[in-house]
């Protein structure tokens, strides 16, 4: 046989066979078990790296974006308050301090969302493991504030299993 009467055999075979290809079910693809996340884990690994717990519980693009806008906000800053600035006017120079205003205020920055990340990670956590319908032995922690019959006022934690 030459090549063009292979193709030729070839061809006519998949038309023959692609109406008996399309009505077979489709197969649903096995998922891959999911394991749940522990919301404590989650919260260290944040005080480690900053969206490091929403990375762990699967929110990527949400941990990425806090790691981006603290590293960003250091890295702003610094440039911004770099060092002194010299004039120089002829036979004269002038030159002044840099500014540290913008350092302060991208440290502030990148502290306020190193503890977003903290406070939000057991959350993630808890959203991935409902998103999948994991239940965990503890399912929530949540601290609770209250006025006693004396008037003091009562803090404690809730906890619900």
């Amino acid at each position: 046989m030459r090549r063009s009467q292979i193709f030729a055999v070839l061809a006519a075979g998949s038309v023959a066979f692609s109406p008996l290809v399309a009505q077979q079910p489709v197969q649903p693809q096995q998922s891959v078990q999911s394991f749940p996340k522990d919301p404590g884990t989650a919260t260290l690994i944040s005080v480690l790296i900053t969206g490091g717990g929403q990375m762990y519980s699967g929110e990527v693009g949400r941990g990425l974006a806090m790691l981006g806008i603290g590293t960003g906000a250091i890295i702003v800053g610094a440039v911004a308050s770099s060092g002194p600035s010299c004039n120089y006017d002829g036979f004269d120079a002038s030159c002044t301090d840099g500014n540290s205003a913008p350092l302060v205020v991208g440290a502030l920055v990148a502290v306020g969302t190193w503890v977003y990340s903290i406070v939000d990670a057991g959350n993630s956590a808890r959203r991935y493991n409902a998103a999948r319908g994991i239940r965990t032995a503890l399912q929530t922690m949540e601290p609770r504030v209250r006025v006693g019959s004396n008037g003091r006022t009562n803090l404690g934690l809730s906890l619900t299993f």
